[in-house]
């Protein structure tokens, strides 16, 4: 385990390079996984459910927006078990990406702070 006291002694700018390090380890990967859960769930719904696709994704990229959030959060499944389980991990690994970004919050206040 990473012991953090080491850094209480270290220099502004070496404490600063650690949350860099975490924030792009973590971030990178994070990222590529949005992108691939959003778009498994955009291409079903563009497939099977063009009508619902068209409704909430409002541009010529077909790109989730602002417009589909109430969507991606009701219980609304379209009667398609499938649906409900995109829909599933999507909120899931979104509550990974915004724990992840809090700690990092949390872990920037306590390293910088000292």
């Amino acid at each position: 385990m990473l012991r953090f006291t080491h850094y209480s002694s270290s220099s502004e700018d070496a404490r600063f390079h650690l949350i860099i390090a975490f924030a792009l380890i973590t971030w990178i990967p994070t990222g590529f996984l949005s992108l691939y859960e959003g778009n498994r769930l955009r291409a079903y719904l563009r497939d099977n459910h063009a009508q619902m696709w068209e409704r909430i994704t409002y541009s010529t990229t077909g790109m989730f927006n602002i417009h589909s959030i109430p969507f991606i959060l009701s219980s609304e499944d379209l009667g398609d078990q499938n649906v409900r389980y995109l829909k599933s991990n999507f909120k899931r690994f979104w509550a990974f990406a915004l724990t992840q970004f809090f700690f990092l919050f949390a872990l920037s206040l306590v390293v910088l702070i000292g």
